[in-house]
């Protein structure tokens, strides 16, 4: 599903009428333009948007950050609860880097690209991974660039479940991580795309935001 494209959210599954809905442009095709401050798209919960990690899933997503976002990052997408289940993909302030954070039972696994995540430019990034053992590692992918990453956190356990969790776009619940800038054309698939797949996204998709 692409629960963010190129025109007004109509997907059934998104509630429009959140308190802190986004600005939308026309620029560059049609974005959501997020404030850092309390801007978000929240998803409803369901069956397709559920633990997509298992047995592989892929989030894809441009992004034109104005800086990397309110609090400890702004969010590109967040399912994870108040108590600690779920997943977070996210710009990570105080390094600059692109992030991934998967809840498991026995410790949580994180991981940041040593790249740095540039702005004021759009830019396609997309979290490949497989949660089905802690001896995986995510794909992080910048412009269908496949990126070193560094362990931050190594998981242990089993991944916790997200049933019941909304899935925020550009934030968290409580609106504290709100991303600052551009953010379009969301994707969830759930399965782990192949660099070859990511990179065809990418070609198809560039020449909306201007790249050749």
């Amino acid at each position: 599903p692409d629960y963010i494209d190129k025109g007004p959210l109509t997907n059934s599954g998104v509630q429009t009428n959140a308190a802190s809905q986004p600005t939308w442009s026309s620029a560059d095709g049609g974005v959501y333009s997020f404030d850092g401050v309390d801007d978000v798209i929240p998803v409803a919960d369901s069956a397709s948007i559920q633990n997509i990690f298992d047995g592989g899933g892929t989030i894809t997503a441009w992004v034109n950050l104005v800086t990397l976002g309110e609090g400890s990052g702004g969010r590109v997408v967040d399912k994870r609860s108040a108590s600690g289940t779920g997943f977070i993909f996210f710009t990570e302030t105080a390094a600059s880097k692109l992030a991934f954070l998967q809840e498991f039972s026995g410790g949580l696994g994180r991981w940041d690209t040593t790249a740095v995540v540039a702005t004021n430019e759009w830019l396609m990034v997309a979290v490949s991974y497989d949660s089905g053992s802690t001896a995986n590692n995510p794909l992080l992918y910048i412009n269908a660039t496949s990126e070193a990453l560094s362990e931050t956190a190594t998981p242990s356990g089993t991944r916790d479940s997200d049933v019941g969790q909304t899935l925020n776009v550009g934030n968290v619940d409580n609106l504290s991580a709100t991303t600052d800038g551009s953010l379009d054309d969301v994707r969830i698939y759930d399965t782990a795309l192949t660099a070859a797949q990511i990179g065809a996204i990418y070609t198809n998709t560039a020449t909306t935001y201007g790249i050749s």
